[in-house]
């Protein structure tokens, strides 16, 4: 488990904490780096798929090469398309990122589930003690 508290730490996101600040059961930071490491140890591909595709949400050379093409090979020279739609990007880009995003969202989603099962859980805890009042069996 990442947190200590997972039902504290949904509160909190859920609340608009920023997650980079906040702990992790370890005492570290939640920083990209640290949960791009720890999804690692039971994703591994998370890495890769990290590393090749942040360039996308920060500003870098990925969005720059993805917009050129090569206008002339005689004369030298490139063509880049700055606009609303893609340049020329691979249909085999396009289902790559595609197939990411599934495997994420499943990924998200599991955590999700696991989540609410606890929840579920608890709640059923809590019921049983409240209605026995806390102590008598």
């Amino acid at each position: 488990m990442l947190v200590k508290e997972p039902h504290a730490f949904a509160k909190d996101v859920w609340m608009g904490a920023t997650i980079r600040n906040i702990k992790d059961r370890n005492g570290k930071k939640m920083t990209d780096a640290n949960l791009k490491e720890k999804a690692s140890e039971e994703l591994p591909w998370i890495e890769n798929v990290y590393n090749e595709t942040s360039g996308f949400v920060h500003f870098s050379n990925k969005h720059i090469l993805n917009a050129t093409t090569l206008a002339s090979e005689r004369k030298n020279t490139l063509k880049t398309f700055i606009g609303k739609t893609d340049n020329k990007i691979s249909y085999h880009s396009k289902l790559e990122a595609v197939i990411v995003m599934i495997e994420i969202s499943n990924v998200i989603l599991n955590r999700i589930y696991g989540w609410v099962e606890t929840k579920r859980i608890k709640g059923k805890f809590f019921q049983i003690i409240s209605q026995n009042d806390g102590f008598s069996g």
